[in-house]
Order: C-alpha cells, then sequence, then structure tokens
C-alpha cells in the first residue's frame, strides 16, 4: 500500500502540479466579481499559441530520465527495447513539440499580427497540444512505474546478496577461514 501511495504522490508532483497548477491559477481572476469580465477566456488566451507543448518538452526530459534510470538497472530483453522505444518516443515527442512552438511563434514578414481574441484561436493546435500532453503524462507514468519496479527490485537483490555475504563472513570467522587482526602473513 505505501508504494501505491508514493505513486500517487509523485503522479502529483510531477504530473498534475506541472500541468494543471498553471490553468487553475489562471482561473483565480474569476472569483472576485469586479475581475470576472477580464478573466473572460484567459486560460484559452494562455494556452492558443501552443504553449502546452513547454510541458510536454518538460514531461519528455522527465520520461527520458525514467526511462534511462529503468535501463540502468541492467534489465535485458523485450523490457530493454520497450524502454530504448520509449526513450525514443520521448526524444521525438520532444522535438515534434519544440517544432511546433517554434512554428506557431515565428512572426513571418508581410501578415500582420493579430490581438488575441477569444473566439480566434487556432482550436487544432490547441488539441494537439492537450493530446500531446495527455499521452506524454501517461507513458512518464508508465515509465515511471517500470522504472521504480526495477529500482526495488534491483534494491531487494542487492540486500539478499549483502545478507548472504555478511551470513557467509559470520560463518566463516566461526571456523577460523577468515583471517585474524594482527596474525603474521
Amino acid at each position: 500500500m505505501e508504494v501505491f501511495f508514493d505513486f500517487i504522490g509523485w503522479i502529483a508532483v510531477n504530473i498534475l502540479v506541472p500541468t494543471l497548477a498553471p490553468i487553475i491559477f489562471l482561473l483565480l481572476p474569476k472569483i472576485p466579481r469586479k475581475t470576472r469580465p477580464y478573466a473572460k477566456g484567459l486560460v484559452l488566451k494562455a494556452v492558443q499559441d501552443g504553449q502546452l507543448f513547454w510541458v510536454t518538452i518538460a514531461l519528455c526530459a522527465v520520461g527520458c530520465y525514467e526511462l534511462y534510470t529503468y535501463v540502468q538497472t541492467g534489465v535485458e530483453g523485450l523490457w530493454h527495447t520497450g524502454a530504448i522505444i520509449g526513450i525514443v518516443w520521448f526524444a521525438v515527442s520532444s522535438l515534434v513539440s519544440m517544432v511546433l512552438v517554434l512554428l506557431q511563434a515565428i512572426d513571418i514578414p508581410g501578415e500582420v499580427a493579430q490581438p488575441a481574441v477569444v473566439g480566434s484561436h487556432d482550436s487544432g493546435l490547441v488539441s494537439i497540444s492537450v493530446w500531446f500532453v495527455l499521452m506524454t503524462a501517461v507513458t512518464v507514468c508508465g515509465s515511471h512505474y517500470l522504472a521504480a519496479i526495477a529500482t526495488n527490485n534491483a534494491t531487494l537483490d542487492n540486500e539478499a546478496k549483502w545478507q548472504t555475504l555478511v551470513a557467509c563472513l559470520k560463518d566463516n570467522k566461526r571456523h577460523n577461514a577468515c583471517p585474524q587482526e594482527g596474525a603474521k602473513k
């Protein structure tokens, strides 16, 4: 049960806070009556130019680190291949997100910049950015879970080996198989 709560805490800190906290913060001006008219469409204005892709880039970095940690535990076979595919997925997702943010941010000469109006957003870009964030968040959670299991298993294996070594040394010392301190060489 402790592992479950650790995982939920990890999700809260690494997924929910970076993705939802800024959006919730943007909703705060709707609370006082004086600022409600100015807060209309504030969340959409904040994400209409692909700003959610920045969250995707950060989550991809977390996912790469988690899977790299998983690969370093010495996992072999199909799980190793899956982890490598996951690292490639995060790298490609990050690259695509960077390119989409760049394309949206470039001011093309000759075009007149339009002020941000509530109804004039590119819903395709917003939908793609939301989809990227959701897919990346789900895959980061999966990669963290795999890395946590592998790390936990490796820790348990190391503890078992350590206990076996200590027991062996204690047993050998009783039978004088270990050299005594101060004995001549």
